[in-house]
């Protein structure tokens, strides 16, 4: 595979590193907060435009076909990302429930029951505020169930990585690139005599 169509498909349907990804509905947050790495460049931004982020989120079933979002949306969407990387990143999350609350205002979210006989929360609404209210309703689940404590931020690039080792210990979203890179830094600066 080529630089070109490897770039276009990272964080699609393609992880670093070969990678397993997150289960779903979880690949989707996960996907969702990988729209953006800076190491790819703004270029590379799957929700860079509105035109962009509708596409993606239409793509991703998390918007109705033919809504189009505004700049006002679009920037929503960029903090909600933003947002989520820092929740992944940390342990408790206390200062982004402001941000996380300023988010949610608009979404709704529903009470229905899913399958093994249990409720879930479902989002509720159109648009943007849909859109929104799907990615927290999943980020709660995940909470509740465990499985976003594997969700991880790669301490080199920043990329949101699903942590399927026993221990949980992974640090980098590829041990080849990002772990390679970290370890070589390391080195250097061990290896610096003055």
């Amino acid at each position: 595979m080529d630089r070109e169509t490897y770039l276009s498909r990272v964080g699609e349907d393609v992880e670093p590193g070969g990678r397993e990804p997150a289960p779903f509905p979880l690949r989707v947050v996960q996907k969702f907060v990988n729209t953006y790495n800076h190491e790819l460049g703004r270029e590379r931004d799957r929700l860079g435009t509105p035109a962009a982020a509708g596409q993606w989120l239409v793509d991703h079933s998390l918007l109705e076909a033919g809504r189009r979002l505004s700049e006002e949306d679009t920037s929503r969407l960029h903090r909600l990302r933003e947002v989520l990387r820092g929740l992944a990143g940390s342990k408790e999350g206390e200062s982004l429930s402001s941000v996380i609350d300023e988010l949610g205002l608009g979404v709704r979210l529903t009470v229905r029951w899913g399958e093994g006989q249990r409720l879930f929360l479902a989002p509720a609404g159109t648009g943007v505020e849909r859109s929104i209210g799907s990615l927290l309703a999943t980020v709660h689940e995940a909470m509740i169930d465990g499985s976003w404590s594997r969700m991880k931020i790669c301490r080199q690039c920043a990329w949101l990585f699903f942590d399927h080792s026993r221990n949980r210990s992974g640090g980098w979203c590829s041990m080849a690139v990002c772990g390679n890179r970290s370890k070589n830094r390391s080195y250097r600066r061990r290896s610096v005599t003055y």
